[in-house]
């Protein structure tokens, strides 16, 4: 499910024109109208506020731009709707941190080009691989950050450009197989390397559901395609039925790829998230990336 500027949900937005009012009091009685949605105990006992109080969410917002959501005082104030817009607020305090303590290169779209997709391809083989990844982007001037999910906020991932212009890649974790880190990242590349200019409002996304829109169809084309081009895989035996976990991880290995990649592609394609459920269950991306941080 696409929700450019969260449209998704009931005409939330991210970024817009600044507010008539006084921002910071529209934010307050904003916050205190949902406060029982909001889960300040959770976030201060995580770290991400110093309080379970509206004086540290505040506090999160402006440091993330209140002016960025002129839309939040004006949509709906159901609870997915306020943890989607609070999980972005913390994922642009999370941008805005990486940006500074790092002094990246500029981004160039053709960056993304077929080298840099090999090498990313190159640390997919392996589980272990995906704790490169944020360094591989970084390298290229695009800010990857891994925030979970806030409670029935449905979301796996998020792109758009920080207050600098820079590109961002945000994503949850929702699912922690490795299937669905690879997609996701992908996904969230295509938008980057097709729709970067149009980027000024990110682009939040829960990728169990299916868009019919263009700029979804290109992100999702790109990330079934950018590891195991549409040739290769039209003549792969797993195309036709092969239900055979020996032949599966053979056919990995003939792409490149691990594993669980070529599962999550045949479950998805066959609707069928019973197969090879073995395989993508094996790794729990959480696990690998945050292991060093408990």
């Amino acid at each position: 499910m696409h929700k450019k500027g969260f449209s998704g949900f009931d005409d939330i937005s991210v970024n817009s024109s600044p507010l008539d009012s006084n921002p910071t009091i529209d934010l307050y009685n904003y916050l205190l109208s949902v406060e029982d949605k909001l889960p300040l105990k959770s976030l201060a006992k995580d770290g991400v506020i110093a309080s379970p109080n509206l004086s540290s969410l505040i506090a999160l917002y402006s440091v993330s731009g209140i002016k960025d959501s002129g839309n939040l005082f004006r949509k709906s104030t159901d609870s997915i709707s306020v943890h989607a817009e609070l999980w972005s607020k913390i994922v642009q305090k999370e941008i805005i941190t990486v940006e500074y303590f790092n002094e990246l290169p500029d981004f160039n779209v053709e960056s993304i080009d077929k080298g840099f997709i090999e090498g990313l391809k190159k640390l997919s083989i392996t589980a272990e691989g995906i704790r490169s990844v944020t360094g591989a982007l970084q390298e290229i001037g695009v800010v990857l950050v891994f925030v979970p999910t806030i409670k029935s906020a449905k979301i796996d991932g998020m792109v758009g450009k920080s207050p600098t212009g820079r590109p961002y890649i945000a994503m949850s974790l929702r699912h922690n197989r490795l299937d669905n880190f690879w997609f996701t990242l992908l996904h969230e590349l295509g938008h980057l390397k097709y729709h970067f200019e149009s980027l000024e409002e990110p682009i939040i996304e829960d990728l169990d559901e299916e868009s019919a829109t263009d700029m979804e169809v290109e992100a999702n084309r790109f990330a079934l395609t950018a590891f195991i081009p549409r040739k290769l895989w039209s003549r792969s035996p797993l195309k036709f039925g092969l239900q055979n976990k020996k032949k599966l991880v053979m056919v990995a290995r003939g792409f490149g790829v691990h594993p669980a990649i070529v599962a999550g592609r045949v479950r998805r394609e066959k609707q069928d998230y019973r197969l090879y459920s073995d395989i993508v269950a094996e790794f729990d991306t959480r696990e690998i990336l945050f292991k060093d941080d408990k």
